[in-house]
């Protein structure tokens, strides 16, 4: 399963998204426990959640979020929360969190290609 993480609307990502994204844990101590850390020991070779985001991207696996936003503002009103980019079953799919006029939070699963209506 994949995490998008930070980047350029054009990359898939962008600063709504969770995952990778190279922040530390903030309090200026050397101690090693960053939010990276855990991809740092496990080799150079591993590819970050944005640069797999990016590649998903420029493959053509993945709509752009640029495009995924869009898709958002004109079919289902609310505010983003949170976008995640998950493999499922061998596809691209996204998370999206919106939060409703209402104050209600809303789950969706769009396929990452097509934007279409997965789950609700």
């Amino acid at each position: 399963s994949e995490n998008s993480g930070g980047g350029s609307d054009d990359s898939g990502g962008d600063s709504n998204n969770s995952g990778g994204g190279g922040s530390d844990d903030d309090d200026d101590r050397d101690d090693g426990d960053d939010d990276n850390a855990n991809n740092r020991s496990s080799g150079k070779n591993r590819d970050s959640d944005q640069e797999k985001a990016l590649k998903a991207y420029q493959s053509g696996k993945i709509a752009s979020l640029r495009k995924l936003k869009a898709h958002l503002r004109a079919n289902f009103p609310g505010s983003v929360i949170k976008i995640d980019l998950k493999r499922s079953s061998g596809r691209y799919e996204y998370r999206v969190k919106l939060l409703e006029k209402n104050n209600r939070v809303k789950s969706l699963t769009l396929d990452g290609l097509t934007l279409q209506l997965r789950k609700r």
